[in-house]
């Protein structure tokens, strides 16, 4: 993503708005401070529309609606009544006893993992999922510890992980990506890099994502990634995080 803090057209009102945006962006850990962040950059967009800078407004609202994203995510453990009855009737019909299937259907997650980037191990070692969600849409997250090891080797039990979400839409890579650097440091050709992005099938876009990011970077691809607990993402994921 193309920053838009930097850029010199701007005004200093609006760099002011975007830099009191970030701040708050940069240190929202949970629901209401992603929404204040996402105000914030709708007010930084309205003044960047003012100076008629369409662009730089674009980018604005495209963080604000990730940040509501972040706010409200589709992955919530907690299914609707419609489809937790959905999932009860299915169970039904497959034989499952009454008790059996209501347990399964509130036990039900919004998302299932279908595949994984980096080491299997994940989050034990730096990788991540790949999400098929109930919409039947698809993301890819990256985790990765936020503080290191002690010197003996051991973590801190009250250790922290960031984690990254990237949505899998079927799209044109963005025109920000350095393409031939990218495929060039994967021994590829960039038009096979296009091709993986924009791939029909979501584990070929998650990789093509996963390259992307191993030469610009996560932040480049989510600039307000999340943080848990050791327990919350053995919580999360339901996968044991060791050490």
């Amino acid at each position: 993503m193309r920053s838009i803090r930097r850029d010199p057209l701007a005004s200093e009102r609006s760099l002011a708005a975007l830099r009191y945006a970030r701040g708050i962006a940069k240190n929202a850990y949970h629901p209401r401070a992603y929404t204040e962040a996402a105000d914030a950059y709708s007010v930084a967009a309205d003044s960047l529309e003012e100076e008629g800078k369409g662009e730089l407004a674009l980018a604005a609202r495209e963080r604000a609606r990730a940040l509501r994203r972040k706010a409200s995510p589709r992955e919530s453990k907690a299914p609707s009544k419609k489809r937790t009855r959905r999932i009860y009737e299915h169970h039904r019909q497959a034989g499952k006893p009454a008790k059996e299937a209501f347990r399964l259907a509130k036990t039900q997650r919004e998302w299932s993992v279908v595949g994984s980037i980096g080491d299997v191990n994940w989050p034990r070692e730096e990788g991540g999922p790949i999400l098929r969600h109930a919409d039947g849409s698809y993301s890819v997250e990256w985790i990765e510890p936020e503080d290191e090891r002690t010197r003996d080797g051991r973590a801190e039990p009250n250790r922290r992980f960031r984690v990254y979400r990237v949505d899998l839409d079927v799209e044109p890579l963005p025109s920000w990506i350095d393409a031939r650097a990218v495929a060039r440091s994967i021994g590829q050709s960039p038009t096979v890099l296009r091709k993986r992005w924009r791939s029909r099938d979501p584990k070929v876009r998650a990789s093509a994502r996963w390259d992307v990011a191993l030469y610009h970077g996560w932040p480049e691809l989510d600039d307000y990634p999340e943080s848990y607990t050791r327990r919350e993402i053995q919580t999360r994921y339901r996968r044991r995080v060791s050490g």
